[in-house]
């Protein structure tokens, strides 16, 4: 018989860790730099949790994080249970950015 404690305490050390990562699904501000000068430095995108469906944007980010962000929603889009969709969704509403005291926002 062989000793399964190593590998018991392995797993629990595995499943802490990817519970600390929050939501693969989830996009969050957070994540991002928000620093601006201009409000053309901005850019309005999605955060939430990107499998709910009829998702619209609703938060600001540094535009030079569109790639980085592309990527991540890309990547958390993938793992959702079934594919979002926006079919059958209201068209939402243009998002006009700001740049506040440095800080990318939403007006």
């Amino acid at each position: 018989m062989t000793n399964r404690r190593p590998m018991r305490a392995l797993f629990a050390l595995v499943v802490l860790s990817l519970s600390a990562c929050g939501s693969a699904t989830v996009l969050e501000v957070k994540d991002y730099n928000v620093s601006c000068q201009h409000d053309v430095d901005c850019l309005a995108v999605y955060v939430g949790d990107v499998c709910k469906g009829c998702v619209c944007d609703n938060a600001a980010i540094a535009a030079s994080e569109n790639y980085i962000y592309e990527a991540d929603k890309s990547g958390a889009e993938r793992s959702c249970k079934t594919p979002p969709t926006n079919r059958g969704c209201a068209a939402c509403a243009p998002v006009a950015v700001t740049c506040d005291n440095g800080t990318c926002k939403t007006k």
